[in-house]
């Protein structure tokens, strides 16, 4: 049976790839492990979405959400647990 993330950790990609190892790593090495990294690409013109696949590859902590179309941060802060029952994060500038 698969634990229900605890947190949900939001971070926009947008022309980050450079820093997403890093980012990743910090994220990765919480001490709690109860979290899903949702990591929404807004069209990102850099290799952000070969980064991101390589770590969705190694962790099933690890989600992505690609948009075919920059939207803006905005877009990335639209998700939210209905039941209301465990908080999310919203990682900004992550470098």
């Amino acid at each position: 049976m698969t634990t229900r993330p605890k947190v949900s950790i939001l971070i926009p990609v947008y022309n980050t790839a450079r820093y997403l190892p890093v980012c990743m790593k910090s994220v990765l090495n919480q001490t709690l492990k109860e979290i899903e990294i949702v990591a929404v690409n807004d069209a990102s013109p850099d290799n952000a979405a070969e980064v991101l696949a390589e770590y969705a590859a190694k962790d099933p902590r690890v989600k992505v959400v690609t948009h075919e179309k920059n939207g803006g941060i905005l877009c990335g802060a639209s998700f939210r647990d209905q039941s209301g029952d465990r908080r999310i994060h919203h990682l900004s500038g992550c470098r």
